[in-house]
């Protein structure tokens, strides 16, 4: 059993107990909510079981002495804790048996690393020599650490390439800033930290202070905090060249560019991200006076002048001081979500003296309804519920008539939305999916021409047009919902689509999937669908439920003045009948391609490519800038390349820059063809019994093999070129206990057997493999260090050749 979690210096003991349990695989009921509750499902859930636990960024030994030594003791013998620590004396204090005290980066690294960050392109690296002396001095202010040469770097890029603004840089007052407190006073890695800060912008420095809101370790989505950012007035665009949202955008990427957020692991264009928590906190001091992220009981001495409040994700046991909340009028933000007690912050006469909230997040907060009183927040921006088990809005919502963005995202209380909503002239955003269920949408929604996003608009069962989507001129997000009950194709064209600046549009329909549904409802369907044709400005497609035979014609690439030309993303779920994908290959942006429930298609470049290659030349290239390739429930796919008319992509080539690819129940998937020519960074096999070609793909980074169904190791698997100096590549199999014995028992009794499975399997640089139906059993190996570990026990053969079986067959613990 693995566990990973980050415990940060203001962890909460709840929270992390939960964190370890939901690791385990279960997810605490919401009733389970002490400190004792959660401790023992711990106990159970451990008890005689060997674990792996990692306890990232600990910044105290109570962590493990106070709260988890005791529920871990029942764990199985040769269970294992890693902490990781920037403190020596914690890591004596739990009783660690080895410290491995990391290095600091060398003079070397440090100026490599300066270089990557500043010099974007590597043409401008013959640059770097001349600059060599004076950024091995800043690599030296920096103390070696990365964070703190990435900020720095970060700033650099911004400046010229030249040594008199680096010596500049060097002499700037702020590397010995008196802002810190005695603890930190000589800290120069906050130091350097300041300096990047310094270099911001003015409109990007209180972007950067309001993220000390958040807790430590949040993950921020970019269209989140943009909208905060909006709201609370920080975001200006000079005209009318950009709408605030993009804009916004643009101060996001310009935060992860300079290294002030680090983008998510996977995370596609950085749009998520997490804050360092010395980047964290710096913002805290800096923003000191404005903003306050913790317990409510210790407002006494904030400021009355206060404009930002955090009171979010905060244990079960912490209250909330309401009068101390009261005295704090000047509030402009106020963060709520994820605290159990946020209904009592929510009385009438609490919401009453916080007239000048533009922010009011409450996401999965613990309240059931909001105060009538909510119509005294005359400046309030964003209303934000989602996730909450409030019941109705109230009508006294049309009265705030500055919001700009109301999120009702999974709030399954809520059936219906209020008349009165359609007079908020001023919104930009009205969300209500993932889980809010609206059977319809109130009249007037058309008259919201300042709307920029709208999920989900839902289609009326009695008027069945999409004539209220006609007005809606600036919509750049949409999603339209219950597609079933638009009658005809000019029910679907009068929602305009083609005049509006789309960037995101989902289709959906909520239609039970399943292949046999009448052919009227297919052929009606196809007709919808042909008349929602999106404008070219289209980058996200996201199609749910569509049951037409074929696809409509504007998914069919031809020129640059397509529907489909500048998509960067295409999803495409339960589309059950279709059989032949679109030429989608010759889309020139194209970096995601998502299927799921397509079960009628056989393979992915077919004979729809017959047509459009007479123009191709020999540099032509299929999918060249896709990245990520997934296919998951594809009953009948079979191939990748299903085309023999051009002997199997000889001339044409596709997949150039493909990095992730994943399979999963697709059981008749047959062979991936040659066309993978570059290297994988992940690739994904589940469940796909018939694969036995994978043709020439070179070993990813990471290789993750699932099969709960056969005995054998799959066949391909020895066909993958491992690149024997690569020290990175990485095999992960799940396999049926009965098979795991088998490979262990070829190991111990014939390793070099060139046809047998351990021989296929050494042939990795590293590898774990665990069993399908025995959760513990495992074995793990790295080929350069020798390194072999398993805690299964295998029994000998007699002379006979057959194996004595040990009938407990167990898996020592």
């Amino acid at each position: 059993m693995n566990i990973w979690v980050c415990v940060s210096k203001e962890f909460s003991q709840n929270k992390l107990l939960r964190q370890i349990i939901a690791g385990a695989g279960v997810y605490p009921p919401e009733e389970t909510h002490t400190r004792g509750q959660l401790e023992l499902m711990l106990q159970i859930l451990t008890q005689g079981k060997k674990i792996f636990l990692v306890l990232d960024d600990v910044w105290a030994a109570d962590v493990w002495e106070d709260l988890l030594r005791n529920p871990l003791q029942g764990a199985a013998a040769g269970s294992k804790v890693l902490i990781t620590t920037r403190f020596e004396s914690v890591a004596k204090r739990v009783g660690s048996v080895h410290l491995h005290p990391v290095a600091r980066m060398t003079s070397v690294e440090g100026w490599f690393l300066l270089c990557k960050k500043v010099f974007v392109h590597g043409e401008e690296f013959g640059e770097m020599e001349s600059l060599k002396d004076v950024g091995l001095r800043i690599v030296e202010r920096c103390c070696h650490l990365p964070l703190a040469i990435k900020v720095v770097g970060g700033a650099l890029r911004g400046r010229g390439k030249n040594r008199e603004e680096w010596e500049e840089v060097l002499q700037w007052r702020t590397w010995s800033s008196s802002i810190f407190p005695e603890d930190m006073k000589d800290d120069k890695v906050m130091e350097a930290l300041h300096l990047s800060y310094e270099d911001l912008p003015p409109h990007l420095k209180q972007c950067f202070l309001y993220l000390s809101l958040f807790p430590e370790d949040h993950v921020f989505l970019c269209p989140s905090v943009v909208r905060q950012w909006i709201a609370e007035g920080f975001v200006r665009t000079e005209g009318d060249s950009l709408p605030l949202e993009q804009t916004g955008q643009e101060y996001f990427k310009e935060l992860v560019s300079r290294s002030l957020l680090q983008p998510e692991f996977g995370a596609i264009e950085g749009a998520q991200c997490r804050m360092h928590d010395l980047l964290r906190s710096l913002a805290q001091i800096l923003a000191d006076d404005e903003n306050f992220f913790g317990d409510t009981s210790e407002l006494g001495g904030v400021s009355r002048k206060l404009r930002r409040l955090s009171v979010a994700e905060s244990d079960g046991d912490a209250s909330i001081d309401q009068e101390a909340m009261k005295s704090k009028e000047c509030l402009r933000t106020l963060f709520l979500f994820k605290n159990p007690h946020g209904g009592m912050v929510l009385r009438n006469d609490v919401v009453e003296t916080l007239g000048n909230l533009r922010v009011l997040d409450l996401r999965e907060a613990h309240i059931e309804e909001l105060p009538h009183s909510i119509t005294k927040l005359r400046h309030l921006r964003l209303l934000d519920v989602s996730g909450t088990a409030i019941r109705e809005l109230p009508e006294s919502v049309a009265g705030l008539r500055s919001l700009q963005f109301l999120l009702l995202n999974n709030c399954s209380n809520i059936r219906a939305l209020p008349i009165g909503i359609t007079k908020l002239k001023n919104l930009r955003a009205l969300e209500l999916y993932k889980g809010t269920e609206i059977d319809q949408m109130p009249n007037g929604i058309g008259g919201m021409t300042q709307l920029r996003t709208l999920k989900d608009f839902v289609v009326d069962r009695v008027a069945r047009t999409l004539e209220e989507l006609g007005p809606l001129v600036n919509l750049r997000q949409l999603v339209i919902t219950k597609l079933e009950r638009v009658s005809d194709k000019e029910g679907a064209r009068s929602a305009a689509l083609e005049n509006k600046p789309l960037i995101y549009l989902g289709l959906q329909s909520t239609m039970p999937a399943v292949p046999s549904c009448d052919e009227e409802v297919k052929s009606r369907m196809v007709h919808v669908f042909e008349g929602l044709r999106p404008p070219p400005s289209l980058q996200y497609l996201d199609i749910v439920g569509y049951m037409g035979n074929a696809l409509p014609t504007w998914m069919w690439p031809s020129t640059s003045v397509s529907p489909i030309h500048n998509l960067t993303c295409i999803i495409l779920n339960r589309c059950m009948n279709f059989s032949q994908l679109p030429p989608l290959g010759l889309l020139p942006h194209l970096k995601t391609l998502w299927m799921d429930g397509a079960h009628a298609v056989t393979s992915v470049i077919s004979s729809t490519y017959q047509d459009v290659t007479t123009a191709c030349t020999d540099a032509t290239v299929l999918f060249p800038k896709l990245e990520i390739l997934s296919f998951i429930d594809m009953l009948n796919l079979k191939e990748i390349w299903g085309w023999e008319g051009d002997g199997n992509g000889e001339s044409l080539k596709a997949f150039p820059r493909l990095r992730h690819l994943y399979f999963e129940d697709c059981p008749k998937l047959r062979r991936l063809s040659n066309c993978f020519s570059s290297r994988l960074n992940f690739l994904h096999i589940m469940e796909c019994p018939a694969l036995m070609d994978v043709g020439n793909l070179r070993v990813p980074e990471s290789l993750t093999v699932i099969d709960s169904k056969t005995d054998e190791l799959p066949p391909w698997l020895g066909q993958v070129s491992v690149d024997q100096c690569d020290g990175v590549s990485f095999l992960l199999l799940k396999l049926r206990f009965c098979l795991l014995k088998k490979i262990l028992r070829q190991k111990e009794e014939d390793p070099e057997n060139s046809e047998g499975d351990w021989y296929t399997i050494k042939r990795f640089p590293r590898g774990h493999v665990t069993a399908t139906d025995a959760e513990s059993a495992f074995l793990t190996y790295k080929k350069d260090s020798s390194f072999f570990n398993t805690n299964v026990q295998i029994t000998p053969c007699s002379s006979g050749g057959e194996e004595r079986e040990n009938k407990r067959q167990r898996v020592e613990e």
